[in-house]
């Protein structure tokens, strides 16, 4: 029987360090998941017991490569119309519910959906659907473009990244397209995920941030499951450290090319 969906991770060799901690996770909270997966990776490959995963760009691309050129690659491998996304730091911390994803594929693929976000956590207006479970979000609300959990029908994501943006600008420039795209987008009624649970438990914000450790998101999580990290490598992250001006300002300038483009491409296209 032919796979409804293809998981695909978004990654990338830098991030290597994750990849034994979240499918670790995977693996113990979606048991016996015979979905294929692909890993977006850069130049490696990556295996783990039990799950069938690929890395279908690893020594196409370099460590260089910007997030979208490697991601946009990697959705090409893809063979199914629907792809459930899921970033490298999204650990996992109870059972997926996998009998309600699966119903949430049968139901895009029978309504022609195009996105539907696995959370309640959603900034911006929702309105009730004829689903039981979805809200459908506003067109012009923050975020309408997101990396968060979520299900995509692969033709429309792919629409919505450029090969040349990181995941960051990815999500602010994905949202102003997105803005100007009439698409069913949805996310997860917020009374459904109170009373049945989340459809696929993490923090929303991830176990990383600027490349080191959340600290109270993953020790416990990690230590619980018996996931060994040495933390020491990339520290912990300190959310009372503000960035120096000279580091802001390399940041701005390290993505002014790229928002240039972007913003000339959004100009021509809603002009």
């Amino acid at each position: 029987m032919k796979n409804k969906f293809t998981i695909v991770v978004s990654s990338s060799d830098a991030y290597e360090d994750c990849w034994n901690p979240f499918f670790t996770l995977f693996n113990k909270f979606w048991p016996n998941c015979e979905i294929p997966i692909m890993l977006v990776s850069n130049t490696k490959v990556f295996e783990f017991e039990n799950l069938n995963i690929t890395c279908p760009i690893a020594g196409m691309a370099s460590r260089n490569n910007k997030w979208g050129e490697s991601f946009l690659k990697t959705l090409q491998a893809v063979d199914t119309d629907i792809i459930l996304l899921l970033m490298i730091d999204y650990f996992i911390k109870s059972p997926v519910q996998i009998n309600v994803l699966n119903e949430l594929v049968d139901l895009m693929y029978r309504d022609n959906i195009t996105h539907i976000v696995l959370l309640s956590e959603v900034p911006g207006s929702k309105c009730k659907t004829k689903y039981p479970m979805l809200l459908e979000r506003g067109q012009q609300v923050p975020y309408r473009f997101t990396l968060q959990a979520g299900l995509w029908r692969k033709d429309r994501l792919n629409d919505y990244i450029r090969e040349y943006e990181d995941p960051w600008l990815g999500e602010t420039w994905g949202t102003k397209r997105a803005w100007h795209i009439k698409e069913s987008f949805y996310c997860i009624d917020k009374a459904f995920e109170q009373a049945e649970g989340k459809i696929i438990n993490y923090h929303h914000l991830g176990g990383m941030r600027q490349g080191k450790w959340r600290k109270e998101e993953v020790v416990d999580l990690f230590k619980q499951n018996g996931v060994e990290v040495d933390f020491l490598i990339r520290g912990f992250h300190d959310d009372s450290q503000i960035k120096t001006l000279p580091e802001r300002l390399k940041a701005r300038l390290y993505r002014f090319p790229s928002e240039a483009i972007s913003w000339l491409e959004l100009y021509f296209m809603t002009y």
